[in-house]
């Protein structure tokens, strides 16, 4: 299977996500809730990030620079 987001193969868990969140605002609408359209295939990292923001990792080079890597 392929992620919906990036179009890379998803090795481990997958899970499907909505496009347009579900809200206490719109939980009622079957147009977001129950519509294929509304719905993607994520990995479950895709899927985190998108939920809960950018996820950061410091990546540490030999030569003890330091930067920040967003994936």
């Amino acid at each position: 299977m392929h992620s919906d987001m990036s179009g890379k193969l998803i090795k481990g868990k997958s899970i499907v996500d909505h496009i347009i969140p579900i809200t206490p605002d719109n939980y009622m609408d079957d147009d977001i809730t129950l519509n294929p359209d509304n719905l993607q295939l994520l990995s479950i990292e895709e899927h985190n990030v998108k939920t809960f923001g950018k996820k950061e990792k410091m990546i540490f080079e030999p030569n003890d620079e330091r930067k920040i890597n967003l994936f």
